[in-house]
């Protein structure tokens, strides 16, 4: 079932459109910056790079209009198939940044650019690895605007092992990562009279948030869809739209710092240089730990 058999399919295309095109500028942004940004080629803005490429990927398939069925059979096979693997990957970015936020600010480890390796194996060619087994059940085919895994038969079993678990299993360690944080921020007193790190606390605990807004609708919307009949048009709405506006925000809560920000106002001030200030934010925190 997909909820509502009375959905209009153009208002459900033209919202997840514009919240995916929202979505891909911000991360155009994102890879802007990076490119043109030498200064801020630390290895934090490496991670926030690849997650915005994996989202640029499903923006993409999101915005192809597979639902007026003029794609081929095996093209909405990978356009579902980018945009499942794509979104799983996204989330995995999310949790190498967690990770190494708590190894710096936690465990003060100093190297951790070493991971990244590991990183590129989980981030990629895990995800790409696991969803490209239901093409052996030929569970790949349209859902409402998309081209994703279907509902019913061996889909639903798909559901599990490539949605469910590993996406839940990622909130989890993300969600865990921030509280380790937050409680040794607050029993070493990290905060305590200082602005600078209560914004800091303030912009890590709003990641999370971001990433809770982003897949609960859809995890929600999809678990209705396999296992119950009840479900309705206007939360498919929300769900479809908070998930394809997702990296729209990424880019504020990643993009817009104060490293950026003042790249940006030198960038037009006519100095075309990064200030030398240190702050207190995303990306200096793991920079510190690498250099």
């Amino acid at each position: 079932m997909t909820c509502d058999d009375s959905v209009d399919l153009d208002v459900f295309y033209i919202v997840t459109s514009i919240c995916a095109i929202l979505s891909l500028l911000g991360c155009m942004f994102i890879l802007l910056i990076y490119a043109i940004a030498k200064e801020l080629r630390v290895y934090a803005f490496k991670l926030v790079a690849y997650l915005a490429f994996c989202d640029i990927i499903k923006s993409l398939c999101i915005i192809i209009p597979s639902y007026k069925g003029e794609l081929l059979h095996y093209l909405c096979s990978t356009q579902g198939f980018l945009l499942v693997s794509f979104s799983l990957s996204n989330l995995i970015w999310v949790l190498a940044i967690s990770v190494s936020l708590v190894q710096v600010i936690v465990y003060k480890i100093q190297d951790i650019e070493k991971y990244h390796k590991y990183w590129l194996l989980l981030s990629f060619v895990f995800p790409l690895s696991i969803c490209s087994l239901p093409f052996i059940t030929n569970s790949y085919g349209n859902l409402y605007t998309w081209c994703t895994l279907q509902v019913g038969g061996p889909s639903k079993y798909w559901r599990y092992i490539i949605d469910f678990v590993p996406r839940w299993t990622s909130i989890l360690l993300i969600i865990s990562c921030y509280i380790k944080i937050y409680i040794h921020i607050k029993k070493n007193e990290f905060i305590d009279g200082d602005l600078n790190q209560r914004l800091f606390l303030r912009r890590m605990i709003a990641y999370p948030v971001i990433i809770l807004i982003a897949f609960l609708p859809l995890t929600t919307l999809r678990f209705l869809q396999t296992n119950t009949e009840k479900c309705n048009y206007s939360f498919a709405l929300v769900a479809y739209a908070t998930f394809s506006i997702y990296g729209f925000f990424n880019a504020i809560a990643y993009g817009y710092n104060e490293s950026i920000s003042t790249y940006i106002k030198n960038l037009f001030s006519s100095r075309h240089r990064l200030s030398q200030s240190r702050h207190t934010d995303f990306f200096s925190t793991i920079s510190d730990g690498v250099n």
